[in-house]
């Protein structure tokens, strides 16, 4: 955990956690012990939030927003009338569980429709492209500084159950933050639930575990018997990643494919969001053709736009399988994006 400065005299406590571990973790929490000036306990014990997203591959970068529960929320534990300023104490951040636990954004796509800057709100919309109807479902934004800084993180929660968002289906949620900044810029939107369907576990535990590779502009989890295998470019970063019999290729730079196959009939696609960004996921019906993620605007420039692509060919079911979880485990280096 780092940064966590101070929003105002009752807060917000806004931070960022970072997985430094070898394995993907989930269900990450920030808490603290938060009193007012005369060092009485504001809320009994710890106050915890989630991280933004709560799932956190090895190297990902989240944030949190922590906030103190209003009088209406927890009427019978809040201290009335705290003297200001409000301080906060924060606990080291344990050892959250490890995998990647039973909440999924397999297929998961999410579009921003508006921003109302004095409502200090934004109008999503969910849409479900995934395998199966998703239950429990919820949406957090991260708004970062041009330098980088977690600005704020905001959250939108789906209809409790017995509600599901079947697929195909979207729904649209308005998501609150603390602040909204003036002028330009961006949220990185996560979007997690529990999904019907059966899936894989990407990241078993054990000595079977998949790797994370840090190429610098992006990671990659890839199965234990994969290597990444680099090759020289021209004006762009590509390479492939290589596993018993089958091969995916990358290029990350201003001409990557940006996989034109819409509207054929030999293809699925479908968009979804990964790692906080827009993807396009083509997948041949067939044994062959191609299957790839792209993902467009990674850095925004006066006169080309810097992309992703990942493809395989002639992928077998199960080759398909496999590379839709690499490609779901691509993050970009937030470090480079503006």
């Amino acid at each position: 955990m780092s940064n966590v400065p101070q929003r105002g005299d009752e807060g917000p406590w806004v931070g960022e956690v970072v997985n430094t571990g070898d394995q993907a973790v989930y269900a990450v929490i920030a808490a603290a012990r938060v009193f007012d000036a005369l060092d009485r306990e504001v809320y009994p014990g710890r106050i915890g939030v989630f991280s933004c997203p709560s799932k956190l591959l090895p190297g990902e970068r989240g944030a949190f927003a922590l906030f103190v529960p209003t009088e209406d929320m927890t009427p019978d534990y809040i201290l009335r009338d705290p003297m200001l300023p409000l301080g906060a104490e924060f606990d080291r951040i344990g050892e959250p569980p490890i995998g990647t636990g039973q909440a999924r954004g397999d297929g998961l796509y999410v579009e921003e429709l508006s921003r109302d800057l004095a409502a200090k709100t934004v109008c999503i919309r969910l849409t479900n492209n995934g395998p199966g109807a998703y239950a429990e479902y919820t949406v957090c934004g991260i708004i970062r500084t041009a330098e980088g800084d977690v600005h704020g993180v905001g959250r939108a929660d789906g209809p409790s159950l017995p509600s599901q968002l079947a697929v195909g289906d979207s729904i649209e949620l308005t998501m609150h933050f603390a602040s909204l900044p003036a002028g330009s810029f961006d949220i990185r939107y996560h979007a997690l639930g529990l999904l019907s369907a059966p899936y894989t576990e990407c990241c078993p535990l054990g000595a079977t575990s998949w790797r994370s590779h840090d190429l610098g502009q992006f990671r990659v989890l890839l199965p234990p018997d994969w290597r990444y295998e680099p090759l020289q470019g021209i004006d762009s970063f590509v390479g492939n990643f290589v596993g018993p019999a089958v091969s995916l290729q990358f290029d990350y730079g201003a001409f990557s494919s940006d996989m034109p196959y819409d509207g054929d009939a030999g293809y699925r696609v479908h968009f979804e969001t990964v790692g906080g960004r827009t993807a396009k996921i083509v997948a041949s019906r067939s044994a062959g053709g191609v299957t790839g993620i792209h993902i467009d605007r990674i850095r925004q420039g006066r006169f080309f736009t810097t992309a992703i692509t990942v493809t395989g060919n002639d992928l077998t079911p199960a080759e398909q399988a496999i590379a839709m979880q690499i490609f779901r485990s691509v993050r970009i280096c937030e470090c480079i994006v503006r």
